[in-house]
């Protein structure tokens, strides 16, 4: 687990050969561009930062630190000022948190008593539990990503990986870890790859796995020094860690093994997380169905059609557009009564309505009887009523 007490972030973004590099380390928040060379301040965090993303249409940047989640403007022009945050959800414990730019979302882990992964708009309105995960017991969740296009949301517990679409429908154990200490989780989007950073003391690795249950595979260790985290982007790992001789931003090949890391930039400070910017992935497509259809919270495309989908304890209204939450009826005794109620009225309602049947018939439709006369021939004989002495016609 990392200790909150022993970081400051300072949040950069380095480019190299066309990538823009997120990456959190001491003493605050700037913007670092390579063509220029220069150091752009975007924010000074107050308290200590433990995680980083971004909403690339929407050119913001997200950070969490003093148990909050803070917005504020990814790129600034004015090198003299820095901007003030935004405040967007409280977290608890737990320090991660994934922006879904599709749906404009925020996800985060609350890893307090009652645990659960939690969910709001990016002005952290309609706070919503996706998925309740314990009652009355912590659960420790270092970090969590997702897949918007696929409506998949991916998390580490336990000593596992989980899955579960964004209305926290369908849990899955994605992979058992035989390692415990994992503690970042990216997503290869377009190889539907899950990569994990394990580390300990004595072991630095990096594995991958497929996004539906595979066992995971060491591609990439560190002996020599301690990765703090990494990112994938068109097949390039890019790596932050200390060494004996410096603390370094590099990259290598995923899909060579035995490649050798370049190195990309010396880094003055310990890193803490960092994030590969991809324009291209958070670009949506020509056509969209789901930015015009109007959900309130979840939408998917089956079919080139787009659907709303809800949250637990949600059900879509009558436009199939807006989740309304269900009404649990928790007075027991009254719905007995009622119950009893309905069947009363059922069976009142039952009983005057064959009795007006048999007066209506009765008189509509006279009695009609036959009788043997004593030379055994039928003749026949009409009443009406039941005075058959009175009322022989």
């Amino acid at each position: 687990m990392r200790i909150i007490t022993v970081f400051c972030v300072f949040l950069i973004c380095y480019r190299a050969d066309g990538v823009d590099i997120l990456v959190a380390y001491d003493d605050g928040v700037e913007y670092f561009n390579s063509s220029e060379h220069s150091f752009r301040s975007l924010v000074l965090p107050s308290a200590p930062v433990s995680a980083v993303d971004y909403h690339y249409q929407r050119k913001e940047a997200f950070a969490a630190w003093d148990n909050r989640i803070y917005r504020f403007p990814l790129f600034n022009n004015d090198s003299s000022r820095s901007f003030s945050p935004t405040s967007v959800a409280n977290i608890s414990l737990c320090w991660s948190f994934a922006v879904d730019w599709v749906h404009d979302h925020v996800f985060w882990p609350d890893c307090g008593i009652d645990a659960a992964i939690m969910m709001s708009d990016l002005d952290g309105g309609n706070i919503t539990v996706i998925v309740p995960l314990s009652q009355n017991r912590p659960i420790w969740i270092p970090d969590i990503a997702i897949d918007p296009y696929r409506g998949l949301l991916f998390w580490i517990s336990d000593g596992s990986v989980l899955s579960c679409g964004l209305d926290g429908r369908e849990i899955t154990t994605v992979a058992k870890l035989a390692f415990t200490e994992a503690v970042n989780l990216v997503l290869d989007m377009v190889a539907k790859r899950i990569y994990l950073l394990s580390r300990n003391k004595s072991f630095n690795g990096i594995y991958y796995l497929e996004y539906h249950s595979s066992e995971p595979l060491l591609i990439h260790d560190e002996v020599d020094g301690k990765i703090w985290s990494f990112s994938v982007y068109k097949s390039q790992l890019y790596l932050c860690y200390d060494s004996s001789n410096g603390t370094y931003l590099t990259t290598r090949s995923v899909a060579d093994h035995a490649s050798s890391k370049q190195q990309l930039t010396n880094l003055s400070k310990t890193v803490w997380h960092m994030k590969v910017i991809d324009p291209e992935l958070q670009t949506p497509p020509e056509i969209d169905q789901c930015t015009s259809k109007g959900c309130s919270h979840h939408c998917v495309v089956q079919e080139s059609l787009a659907l709303c989908r809800c949250p637990r304890n949600f059900h879509l209204g009558r436009d199939q557009m807006i989740c309304e939450i269900i009404q649990a009826k928790n007075d027991t005794f009254l719905s007995v009564l009622e119950g009893i109620a309905c069947v009363v009225f059922i069976l009142l309602a039952a009983g005057i309505l064959m009795c007006l049947c048999d007066k209506v018939w009765s008189n509509v439709h006279p009695t009609v009887v036959r009788v043997t006369s004593p030379s055994n021939s039928f003749k026949r004989r009409i009443y009406k009523g039941s005075d058959l002495s009175e009322n022989l016609i």
